[in-house]
């Protein structure tokens, strides 16, 4: 369970009601620091048009964004926990802003567009332990599962607001107006980390120091676990709408899937960790059930598109084996309470590296066999982390 205390402040009473602005404030931080690759993937029909590049470089461009965020999210973890969740969050906000605006505003070439994103992506490197440290210190210990489930709706919402972006202002306004619009979501994150700042100027002047490394064979089990579950959730998020095209069902027809599977997402995100939250469950026991349960979704995609296969698939896949990445970041911190924003700068290393991993293999899959193949190949990814979930509960 959660430590009673963290920092100099101790936590809630599990009775006190959600701090809805610290809620509100966190999502928005992590929603804006994957925006840059989302819209990215959202808009690419236009931005390829004035950069000339094609799919693979549209690939090159995103695994720059999460590999970037790989090879940052250990020290950023360390240094959000160093700053303080307010700090943190301002840096998070800031860099996601000026990815954004350079995007809008100075990118000319695909070069510079792969630079501006690896920006993106060290500044969502910052803001998901930054906000998962608000949680942890301003959330009630029994609410801490709806919490991160709110939390980590950010990547649905952003997905949503990428594929509204495309008609709302891509089509009418062009592209980098798209980009710079979305930066100015980092002004009200910014002014709220400010206001909040104030009271807590003693407890950051000194902050707590990082005196041990996060737990050995435990936390890698724990990141490997990551990687199995987030390169199947990459890969749905990326080939759904093709490969339900490839099936015979129209554009449109696809599109509406995509958005009533992440409404399912969003909805599912809540709903586990509410669930967590009043059985006072072990989160990772959820997880492996989840990712079982999602492995049986992308068995039902490898086998037709017809109506009602489509929908339980499409219920499983985004109600389950991509609605885990809020019990994820519980279990981190539960790990180890003591440095909540460190321990989920070493667990993301693993949700970012099969982020990159996820899409490629797939796609490299489906160049050789077919969608049948490749979803069945991702649903027996999916049973890789309930297993190591096991072993790893072997070690506390």
């Amino acid at each position: 369970m959660v430590s009673e205390r963290l920092g100099t402040k101790p936590l809630r009473e599990p009775s006190s009601p959600l701090d809805k602005f610290s809620i509100a404030a966190s999502l928005g931080a992590v929603a804006l620091g994957v925006l840059p690759v989302y819209l990215l993937g959202g808009l690419t029909v236009f931005i390829r048009e004035d950069l000339d590049y094609g799919v693979v470089g549209l690939g090159a461009a995103s695994s720059a964004f999460y590999a970037s965020s790989s090879i940052a999210s250990i020290p950023a973890g360390r240094l959000a926990h160093r700053l303080g969740p307010e700090r943190a969050l301002i840096l998070g906000a800031t860099l996601s802003a000026a990815s954004l605006l350079s995007i809008a505003v100075l990118v000319t070439s695909w070069l510079g567009l792969c630079i501006a994103l690896c920006a993106g992506g060290v500044a969502t490197a910052v803001a998901q332990p930054a906000a998962s440290a608000f949680v942890v210190r301003d959330q009630p210990p029994a609410r801490q599962g709806l919490s991160f489930g709110l939390l980590q709706t950010a990547v649905p919402v952003a997905t949503l607001t990428a594929g509204l972006a495309v008609p709302v202002i891509g089509t009418s306004l062009g592209w980098r107006w798209a980009f710079g619009g979305v930066a100015v979501a980092a002004v009200p994150i910014v002014i709220f980390a400010l206001r909040r700042a104030p009271g807590r100027v003693e407890r950051r002047a000194q902050p707590k120091r990082v005196t041990r490394p996060i737990r050995g064979a435990s936390i890698v089990l724990l990141t490997l676990a990551g990687a199995c579950a987030a390169a199947p959730a990459n890969a749905l998020g990326i080939y759904y709408v093709e490969s339900a095209v490839e099936s015979g069902i129209s554009k449109s027809g696809a599109g509406l899937w995509l958005v009533a599977g992440s409404a399912v997402g969003i909805g599912a995100r809540l709903l586990w960790g509410w669930v967590v939250d009043i059985r006072n469950a072990d989160p990772r026991v959820w997880i492996g059930v989840l990712m079982l349960s999602g492995g049986v979704g992308f068995a039902l995609l490898s086998i037709t598109h017809s109506g009602p296969v489509l929908f339980a698939a499409t219920a499983l896949t985004f109600g389950a084996g991509w609605a885990w990445k809020g019990l994820y970041n519980l279990a981190a911190i539960r790990h180890d309470p003591e440095q909540p924003s460190a321990a989920v700068g070493v667990t993301q290393v693993g949700v970012y590296i099969g982020s990159v991993a996820g899409p490629i293999c797939f796609g490299l899959l489906l160049a050789k066999t077919d969608y049948s193949t490749a979803w069945a190949a991702a649903g027996v990814t999916c049973l890789l982390s309930p297993s190591l979930l096991w072993i790893q509960r072997r070690f506390d």
